[in-house]
């Protein structure tokens, strides 16, 4: 059994995150973030408007309060064109 979860995270709100996902291996977790950013024409989060934000944390199995490592994190802008008001989900570099 795995010492550790990983948790896909929405972190777009300072004040508060949603989690979107939970998995007991770390490259599931990362490559299905991958597979989620590649589609720039869907939000990931509920709650982005110009930008969103996602981490990936590792937290240990059992009590270990409120404690994680992020291990992978995703911010993405909401670019439009001139043509269109479509929003168009664009990797930023962190």
């Amino acid at each position: 059994m795995s010492e550790y979860i990983y948790e896909i995270c929405d972190v777009t709100d300072e004040d508060v995150y949603y989690p979107l996902g939970f998995f007991i291996n770390k490259e599931e977790a990362i490559n299905t973030l991958k597979s989620l950013v590649k589609n720039e024409e869907e939000q990931i989060t509920d709650y982005a408007y110009e930008f969103e934000k996602i981490e990936i944390r590792e937290r240990k199995v059992g009590m270990t309060g409120s404690s994680y490592n992020i291990i992978y994190k995703v911010t993405r802008d909401c670019v439009t064109t001139v043509d269109s008001d479509k929003c168009f989900w664009i990797k930023s570099i962190t």
